[in-house]
């Protein structure tokens, strides 16, 4: 479906786990954000971004704060300077 275009793949798997991510399937959603950090995933602001929702999610602020930032510096947006902003308390 998505042939040779990893950003369109990227965006898809962005998406699956955004999915799951609405189901608070924190695991799962986990899981695929994972398995595309290395394979392009940690340019792409979106899966940066939801990967930090998902950390935050689980219980880990910190490591989320850090994917929001890496999202930020690449894609500002007014949703991630707020998640950056609340994730300091």
């Amino acid at each position: 479906m998505t042939g040779n275009n990893q950003g369109l793949k990227l965006d898809i798997i962005d998406q699956v786990g955004r999915a799951l991510i609405g189901k608070k399937d924190f695991t799962g959603a986990r899981s695929r954000y994972e398995q595309v950090l290395t394979k392009g995933g940690d340019k792409h602001p979106g899966i940066l971004e939801h990967y930090g929702d998902v950390l935050f999610g689980s219980g880990d602020a910190g490591k989320a704060l850090d994917y929001w930032r890496k999202a930020n510096a690449i894609r500002k947006s007014p949703e991630l300077e707020q998640k950056i902003a609340s994730g300091k308390r």
